[in-house]
């Protein structure tokens, strides 16, 4: 049997272990996935423990997706272009580095008949962001404003991108965010806020039922953001949407096989609504 893992920090949330293994059951295909949590200073030790251990790849989540790049010996397109990577495979030599972030953010789209996008307001300046950037380029999106509490992390992420992409990139405060919100097409949550802590970066008053906001975070019941957008009419996609896409693109390049999205998001609904039974909350929201 072959071992597959989801690395980051933290990693108790995830249901990366339980889509794949459910997948990997439907295909009778000999892996098992696992769920690693490793703190940041242990990064390259755990890492070099997975290759010794012979593990087939694994998935990186927050905080390791641009150092895990640094240490592949090989990067696809899109890994290369965003200097992160959310997906490696076994190679003879080392790990190659993959980011089916991307695909997995433009096939999101796609579910709601959308394949362009004009305008967008990012909130974050992470790993996530970068393949929210190229992919919205690859869309053709002509302007991408970044949003973050740390300005001087955004100003560095705009630099990193500029010199591959088309599409114009401006940055604001977090905190003037509200002013671009109504402005934009599409609103995107690239930060943790939801996963850590569930609390609202954008007034709902800023929103429109003609935008569509698109939440990477994922929990046991619905973020503020995903909330706030449906109590508004907007169209929405929370983060088990993006998980389910990029996961069958990962998926794809250990096994070969091209998964079946649905069932994995039926797995990965069941499991999450009875978290949020368990948890004691109401239905209403679901």
């Amino acid at each position: 049997m072959a071992f597959l893992a989801v690395i980051g920090h933290p990693v108790a949330h995830s249901l990366s272990p339980l889509m794949h293994n459910s997948a990997l059951w439907l295909y009778k295909l000999p892996y098992k996935y696992l769920a690693i949590d490793i703190p940041p200073t242990s990064l390259e030790k755990a890492v070099n423990i997975l290759w010794n251990l012979e593990f087939m790849g694994f998935n990186i989540t927050i905080p390791h997706k641009e150092r895990v790049a640094k240490m592949s010996v090989e990067l696809s397109e899109e890994a290369a272009i965003t200097g992160a990577v959310n997906t490696t495979l076994r190679r003879s030599d080392g790990w190659k580095g993959f980011n089916t972030d991307v695909q997995g953010f433009i096939s999101s789209l796609s579910r709601l008949g959308v394949k362009t996008i004009d305008s967008c307001l990012l909130l974050g300046a992470g790993g996530s962001a970068r393949a929210v950037i190229y992919a919205l380029d690859k869309v053709g999106t002509r302007k991408i404003i970044i949003a973050n509490r740390t300005r001087e992390r955004a100003v560095r992420l705009a630099e990193f991108m500029m010199p591959k992409i088309s599409c114009k990139l401006e940055i604001v405060n977090l905190n003037e965010a509200n002013n671009y919100a109504s402005k934009s097409e599409l609103l995107v949550n690239a930060t943790p806020v939801g996963l850590v802590e569930d609390k609202l970066l954008i007034d709902p008053e800023a929103l429109d039922s003609s935008q569509i906001i698109y939440d990477l975070v994922y929990s046991h019941k619905p973020t503020s953001l995903i909330r706030a957008a449906r109590s508004k009419g907007c169209r929405t996609i929370d983060g088990v949407v993006h998980l389910i896409e990029q996961g069958a693109a990962s998926f794809k390049i250990w096994t070969g096989v091209s998964p079946d999205a649905s069932f994995m998001e039926i797995v990965v609904r069941n499991e999450l609504w009875k978290r949020w039974k368990k948890s004691g909350a109401g239905q209403d929201n679901m």
